[in-house]
């Protein structure tokens, strides 16, 4: 189905998709076309955004809609996805092909959740998807709209994020959960439950077979909850994706463990990202995974996993040929488990994204890595922030770079890289075919590395993102007394200060003459002064890729300042920050 409306004043030919961007639209003249374009029997989606400031009550707000639309134009719709994603509230109501909208200015419970429950009970209701986010639903509310899903059987999808339905509200939805088999995919992050609603609900994914995705994130689900998940994993057969992240979920470790372990476990995607698990029940998980032949993603940031766990997880990461994405941001598994991981992924096959900042996993780690780059074939991004690899890895990693025809990005921000280890991974970037972003901010490079990323640059086809900023200057704030003390410490130590510098700048702008596909470069904060600045002028000129360019605090004098100011006013398609 086609039909054109006016959004804007621009008149936009639409496929199953209206847009409502806000109620003040309706004001504005967002109109069908009642001589030929009406809207007819098909799927439509219409969202309703509220600004949060209109006066119009629900009546007034309806006659804008017949005034504007035409009534004829919605009569015949047969809504399948209503969507009430709005801070103030506003809801509709979907009955016999119709869609009414009301907007209610309430702190409580809109009136009009009756009326919503009521349509969502009529034999003709065809709504597929439900979403009612940031709406202020309570328990009592919740349960008047579980009631009507129970019985409703073409809701698939259902969002009720962001409202307060505390454990009343929690009990409801998964009374629902156990009898309808419509509801496949639903949302209850922030959702204000505790351990009873969690039991129940944990007993409800247990037995529904139609349900494939469950997300609960930042609730207070606890042990109970926890071992009754593990049990649902090893009943569920069809269960995909569970997200369980930031809850509490600390002593549960042998139940989803078990699960995991379970033959008739389906799960592809398991988060439980910000949960207190610690190194010995993460052990347990991860040691499940060595059993686990069907999990693709496994999120596991900010649990506090250590050594144990890194071990035993890339243990597994070794035969596993599911494993698509792994994300340990933030547990300190250390330098040996790095080394793990490394001869792990000379070995994998189907890891694509692997999240290990601030791991703590060290030189060794960083060498590790470097050995699996030379010949892993799959990993597509390594994100390796915070791991103080320095000067040898990065040198590893460079020459890594050289051989590796399958890493699109690479994060290496504070690091410690040196001049040495920068100026390898510089170098590599004229043979490189592949990498597209890469993160080597904040690495005490120098001179040295700032030439060798001018050569690497002048000769590559692909890199499209490079952050080199921060490498002339320490994260504290000048203001800072500890800066004060650690400058005075380290005033002739010249890797942590010295920056690009000015041969670096040069270098890098008669790179951008002859590069044709870098479009983001962040180098400020290198020192790169009068004759950088100068070059980094004039290269402009000549350079059409670029979208993106930060330059700030390179201790440009009054001259070099003046022509790329002068740049920056007549290069009008490029960001330039100085």
């Amino acid at each position: 189905m086609h039909c054109l409306v006016k959004v804007g004043g621009v008149y936009r030919r639409c496929e199953v998709l209206v847009t409502l961007k806000s109620m003040s639209n309706v004001r504005d003249g967002f109109t069908g076309d009642a001589g030929g374009h009406r809207l007819y029997d098909a799927a439509c989606m219409i969202e309703a955004f509220s600004p949060g400031n209109t006066s119009y009550d629900g009546k007034a707000l309806s006659h804008e809609l017949y005034d504007s639309l035409g009534f004829g134009v919605l009569l015949d719709v047969k809504v399948t996805s209503l969507n009430f994603s709005t801070s103030a509230g506003a809801f509709g109501a979907v009955a016999k092909g119709k869609a009414v909208f009301t907007t209610k200015k309430t702190k409580g419970v809109p009136e009009s959740i009756d009326s919503l429950a009521k349509a969502l009970s009529e034999s003709s209701c065809r709504l597929k998807k439900l979403v009612l986010v940031n709406c202020n639903i309570d328990g009592p509310a919740c349960a008047k709209l579980a009631r009507a899903i129970k019985s409703n059987e073409s809701i698939e999808t259902l969002h009720l994020e962001g409202n307060p339905l505390g454990d009343e509200g929690g009990l409801a939805i998964a009374d629902v959960l156990k009898t309808n088999r419509s509801v496949s995919i639903i949302n209850l992050d922030s959702t204000g439950l505790g351990d009873d609603a969690g039991v129940a609900l944990a007993d409800a994914v247990a037995v529904n077979p139609s349900l494939i995705k469950f997300t609960a994130k930042h609730n207070r689900f606890g042990e109970d909850t926890g071992t009754r998940l593990g049990a649902a994993l090893a009943k569920n057969p069809n269960l995909i994706d569970l997200d369980l992240t930031d809850n509490a979920l600390c002593s549960t470790a042998s139940a989803l463990a078990s699960g995991l372990s379970s033959p008739k476990c389906a799960l592809f995607k398991l988060s439980l990202a910000a949960n207190i698990i610690g190194d010995g029940p993460g052990e347990i998980i991860c040691t499940a995974m060595q059993n686990n032949s069907v999990t693709g993603e496994l999120h596991l940031r900010n649990t506090r996993l250590g050594p144990r766990s890194g071990h035993a997880l890339a243990t597994a990461l070794q035969a596993s040929a599911t494993m698509t994405i792994v994300d340990l941001w933030g547990c300190k598994i250390g330098d040996a488990a790095g080394v793990t991981f490394g001869k792990a992924l000379e070995r994998n096959r189907s890891l694509t994204k692997l999240f290990l900042n601030s791991a703590e996993i060290g030189e060794k780690g960083g060498q590790a890595f470097a050995a699996a780059l030379a010949v892993n074939t799959t990993l597509e991004e390594l994100h390796l922030k915070y791991n103080n690899l320095g000067n040898a890895a990065g040198v590893a990693l460079g020459a890594a770079l050289k051989k590796n025809g399958a890493l699109t990005l690479l994060d290496l921000f504070r690091n410690k890289l040196g001049d040495k280890g920068g100026a390898a991974i510089g170098l590599s970037l004229a043979d490189n075919e592949v990498l597209c972003k890469l993160n080597v901010g904040f690495n005490a490079l120098g001179e040295e590395a700032g030439v060798a990323f001018g050569q690497g640059l002048a000769g590559n086809q692909c890199l499209e993102h490079l952050n080199l900023g921060g490498n002339g200057q320490a994260m504290i704030p000048k203001r800072n007394r500890a800066f004060e003390k650690l400058m005075a410490k380290h005033k002739d130590d010249a890797f942590m200060f010295k920056g690009l510098g000015e041969k670096g700048g040069t270098a890098i702008a008669d790179a951008l003459r002859e590069n044709t596909v870098l479009t983001d470069l962040h180098i400020g904060a290198n020192r790169i002064g009068h004759s950088g600045g100068l070059a980094l002028a004039a290269a402009m000129t000549v350079n059409y890729s670029l979208e993106r360019l930060n330059m700030t605090f390179n201790e440009f004098d009054m001259e070099a300042r003046a022509a790329l100011t002068e740049t920056k006013n007549n290069y009008y398609t490029c960001e330039i920050a100085m």
